[in-house]
């Protein structure tokens, strides 16, 4: 009798579990693979139906799962972008690892404005799961979630190379409105968290990630603005040199024509 009754009981859990897949996960997992990979979207995307959808799957008792699975997929997504970009550094160990850096931060500066508007689809999409976890666990929002994984699985392994890349680099060796969205994007998806670490660099790109300004910093915002300058002089000047000297190596002609006329 107790065999029979775990038999139905396992038949059930099989039932429910094919239920939630085929009726909720399978066609919320396409549209989360959607959001995350825009490019490859064939249709439209619902948001009418993703919301019934969700909201019938959190009523019947799923929302754990559902949560749970949405975190997973998302994960999974942020892991393989990781390895992505970690290739540019891995193969620039051969002398271009400058221009592997450069690579990488064209690719995270794409990935994370891409990123971004799959978080606001998705959070918007998946709103009544958000709700449902705030009421019942007094929990962040879901757009905070997903933002923060992002920081934690990628950000943070390649926010050194970023920025010191974009401190050494000669002026517009990253075009300026590159340099300005991806700066603007980290402080998004770490809630100003990077801005206040590195104030200086975010400052040069983000308006008002420096604290507020009092008349008694006045004297000291004009000295580093003016070494700020004179820097860039510098680095503007060095590079004209280095492309002089790369000239006169590649055409070693001019030079010898100019000796002859002496």
């Amino acid at each position: 009798m107790s065999e029979l009754c775990a038999m139905e009981v396992d038949s059930r859990h099989q039932d429910a579990e094919s239920e939630y897949l085929r009726d909720f996960w399978i066609p919320l997992n396409n549209t989360v693979e959607a959001f995350l990979h825009p490019s490859s979207q064939t249709s439209p995307i619902s948001f009418q139906e993703t919301f019934t959808l969700v909201y019938k799957c959190v009523g019947e008792g799923y929302s754990d799962r559902l949560h749970c699975d949405l975190m997973h997929a998302v994960n999974k997504y942020l892991k393989n972008l990781h390895v992505e970009l970690l290739k540019y550094l891995t193969d620039g160990n051969d002398g271009r690892q400058d221009q592997g850096i450069i690579q990488m931060i064209h690719m995270f500066d794409s990935a994370l404005a891409d990123y971004i508007k799959a978080v606001k689809g998705i959070s918007a999409t998946f709103s009544y799961l958000g709700k449902y976890f705030a009421q019942k666990k007094n929990y962040k929002t879901l757009e905070d979630e997903l933002t923060l994984m992002f920081c934690v699985e990628i950000a943070e392994h390649f926010i050194h190379d970023i920025l010191c890349c974009v401190e050494r680099s000669p002026p517009f060796t990253l075009d300026p409105a590159l340099l300005s969205r991806l700066f603007h994007n980290l402080q998004i998806v770490s809630r100003d968290l990077y801005g206040t670490l590195y104030s200086k660099l975010f400052a040069r790109f983000v308006t008002d990630a420096l604290p507020r300004m009092h008349e008694a910093d006045l004297n000291s915002h004009i000295a580093e603005v003016h070494e700020l300058q004179a820097q860039m002089r510098r680095e503007l000047d060095q590079s004209k040199v280095s492309s002089a000297e790369s000239s006169a190596v590649r055409n070693p002609a001019h030079k010898r024509s100019a000796d002859d006329c002496d």
